[in-house]
């Protein structure tokens, strides 16, 4: 209950382009071609059923991408069956019954051991939007030996260090390889088995995640006893008609679903947490930004400043934790009779929004428009695929973090990312979504 106001949560993720800077390894040319002698004894050490392989798909709950992920597993169910009478296990991870945070792939691990640990060679995951070939990755995995411990996928690497890497590798970060999700990444059973054990033996410590990829690449390096990942370069993210898709075994799609016109830049009125001693840091950043884009907006801080101004709300700043600016702008805005606008956004002072706030009511039409009752969401977690104005990214930055009540898990986002909250009828919220943004205090004064 807030003032009176009954309300439900609808937490929605979206990854947005290019920070940190991230590079994909170029390994076409660095491919050697085996000898006849060496394909021979390959080729029978390493032949694969299809059946072999189980099929992950990192899917979410929402109903657009729930139907992306079953048209994906249908699409590898059909291939299979041209391919052997024996089909593999195709899971999508929002299904998982009984693991929250499944999301996080890596508390999933030790069920993935149990179940296809004896009978199974791979487990394959992937993204709803990722195309396979299944013929062609067959043929691409027969080339690793899978007894081995092995980490596939196409490898990225960053640029420069990051903090969202916890700066990792600072000195060259470019050594350090991480899969691009969208294009598929792969687990050798014997890998899987031994990391099930070491996570029985010693459960995740951390309670949140910054950028998953990185981390699963990061905890397999540092328990696989400095197992890398190897780069593949029939594992693609190129358009499904691209010419360069010819060699590929995945590919990516690009295309944009109609976001639908419910929503209006006028219907969005947009609050800027901040407090006094960042007005002259980073206010004026998100002025020479996204802030000419939004219609409606006001500035919340612990401190009246005419100059940009500020609203003062009587909350004082605290190093962590910011819920009661949080609650006491959400009391203003349903409070305030003169705020008509039915959807208030909460935003940070160091927050940047990649495509603008045209970009984030896309994104809010397509709550509406792929959910035909909205207003019966309650308490979901959305994985969204990464959609921009133009092309889906597949650069991620999502920070949520699993809290932990008894037995109970519970995943949620910081509030280092975009709050959207809508008050219609009775139920005055019936949606928040967290929209993952570029949220980079490193960019601040480089503007």
């Amino acid at each position: 209950m807030l003032g009176g106001i009954s309300f439900a949560l609808c937490i929605c993720t979206f990854t947005l382009p290019f920070i940190p800077r991230v590079a994909a390894e170029n390994v076409l040319e660095k491919t050697t071609k085996p000898k006849e002698s060496e394909k021979l004894k390959q080729s029978s050490e390493n032949a694969l059923e299809v059946g072999e392989i189980v099929f992950v798909i990192q899917s979410q709950s929402n109903s657009y991408h729930a139907s992306k992920a079953e048209e994906l597993k249908h699409s590898l169910l059909t291939q299979a069956a041209e391919l052997s009478e024996t089909l593999p296990p195709v899971l999508l991870l929002h299904q998982l019954d009984g693991h929250k945070g499944a999301w996080t792939v890596l508390p999933v691990i030790p069920e993935f051991s149990t179940s296809y640990g004896k009978n199974s060679s791979w487990i394959f995951f992937c993204e709803e939007d990722t195309k396979i070939n299944l013929a062609k990755l067959l043929h691409t995995l027969e080339r690793f030996n899978k007894s081995k411990d092995c980490f596939l996928g196409k490898a990225l690497h960053d640029e420069d260090s990051t903090i969202i890497h916890h700066y990792a590798f600072a000195e060259n970060p470019t050594v350090f390889k991480y899969p691009d999700f969208a294009a598929g990444w792969a687990l050798s059973i014997p890998l899987v088995n031994k990391l099930a054990s070491l996570l029985e033996d010693e459960p995740l410590k951390s309670d949140f995640t910054i950028d998953l990829k990185h981390e699963i690449a990061l905890y397999i390096w540092q328990k696989g006893n400095g197992q890398e990942l190897t780069p593949v370069p029939e594992l693609c993210t190129v358009d499904i008609n691209s010419p360069q898709a010819a060699h590929c075994a995945t590919m990516f799609s690009s295309f944009l679903p109609h976001c639908g016109n419910l929503v209006k830049a006028e219907d969005v009125f947009v609050a800027i947490k901040t407090c006094k001693k960042l007005h002259k840091e980073r206010i004026p950043v998100v002025k020479k930004t996204w802030e000419r884009e939004a219609s409606v907006f006001e500035y919340y801080s612990d401190h009246a400043d005419s100059l940009v101004p500020t609203i003062d709300l009587g909350i004082p700043n605290v190093d962590r934790g910011h819920c009661g600016k949080t609650f006491a702008i959400l009391e203003r805005f349903f409070n305030n009779s003169a705020s008509e606008t039915p959807w208030l956004v909460i935003v940070d002072d160091d927050t940047l929004i990649s495509g603008g706030i045209e970009f984030l009511i896309c994104l809010l039409n397509q709550i509406f428009f792929f959910d035909s009752e909205p207003e019966k969401k309650t308490a979901v977690l959305y994985f969204l695929n990464a959609i921009n104005m133009s092309k889906p990214i597949r650069k991620s930055l999502t920070l949520r973090v699993p809290a932990r009540k008894k037995s109970h898990l519970c995943s949620f986002v910081r509030g280092g990312h975009i709050s959207c909250v809508v008050k219609s009828g009775n139920i005055a919220i019936k949606n928040i979504c967290i929209v993952k943004i570029l949220h980079v205090k490193k960019l601040l004064g480089k503007l």
